[in-house]
């Protein structure tokens, strides 16, 4: 089950082996980011610009489709969007000649069949590679629980988005205790609220050793040494850069200054040998 919607036992994915008859199976469908250009925001901040040659750009020229086998596939992909939305949208003039020569030497890198060591450990580290659906905005709010206390729905998904498991963003725990705080007076915030992650951490060992174990080492970001941890900042603050800019709102001085400059020490570090 899915969604709502229910699939019987035997229906399997277009790309199983044993697929049946395609009015049997399922198709899979692109990922889902609560980031992508929408459709609206499309037509009115790409294919309206004159003399750019943007007028039939689309959905799939913006945004990554997938399925992916894993993050560092993912990231590159995102990459590679990125790369073509520099080096064409008007807005992003400003950073071209600063980023796009060191971006496309870092996406030759990834791509490289035979690559770096530290790739290669990507590739292999399956808490790197780890992607889940994410509500990104799961808190007590948004969990409808009955006067037993039993859970039946997670509600209000419009963040969501497929992200790395380590992602820190998404993190249920991080999610109810920055809750809590908003809620709560600077001076009313218990002291034992500093201390849930940990508690949570200890009952978790506690109930599923296995379970907490496996947790651990998938939410861990260092599972992706220094320079996968320096790929995922390029990817998060190059996307923020791109939105904010071509858009012409938000925070486009950072987008321009502080952003940006975390952009090029980005791309600095995973080219240096």
């Amino acid at each position: 089950m899915l969604g709502g919607l229910r699939f019987d036992n035997g229906t399997v994915l277009a790309t199983h082996p044993d697929a049946p008859p395609p009015d049997k199976y399922i198709v899979p469908g692109p990922v889902v980011e609560e980031t992508f250009w929408q459709t609206p925001d499309i037509a009115r901040y790409w294919n309206t610009l004159p003399d750019t040659g943007l007028a039939n750009i689309g959905f799939e020229d913006l945004n990554v489709t997938g399925p992916f086998d894993g993050w560092l596939d993912w990231v590159l992909a995102w990459l590679r969007v990125y790369e073509m939305q520099v080096l064409r949208h008007p807005r992003l003039e400003f950073c071209r000649e600063r980023i796009a020569s060191p971006l496309r030497q870092v996406i030759e890198r990834l791509e490289d069949p035979d690559p770096a060591l530290w790739i290669q450990v990507l590739k292999k580290n399956e808490g790197g590679r780890s992607l889940y659906l994410s509500s990104k905005d799961l808190h007590g709010g948004n969990i409808l629980v009955d006067g037993q206390g039993t859970i039946h729905a997670f509600i209000d998904w419009e963040f969501a988005g497929f992200v790395p498991s380590f992602d820190r963003q998404s993190d249920p725990i991080q999610g109810f205790v920055s809750m809590a705080r908003k809620e709560l007076e600077p001076g009313d915030v218990p002291s034992a609220l500093d201390d849930w992650p940990k508690r949570f951490s200890d009952v978790f060992r506690q109930r599923d050793p296995s379970g907490h174990a496996q947790w651990v080492a998938e939410t861990n970001s260092d599972s992706l040494g220094v320079k996968g941890a320096v790929l995922h900042d390029l990817w998060n603050y190059l996307r923020c850069v791109i939105e904010v800019c071509v858009r012409d709102q938000g925070n486009v001085n950072a987008g321009k200054g502080a952003w940006l400059q975390r952009v090029e020490k980005a791309l600095g570090d995973l080219l240096a040998a």
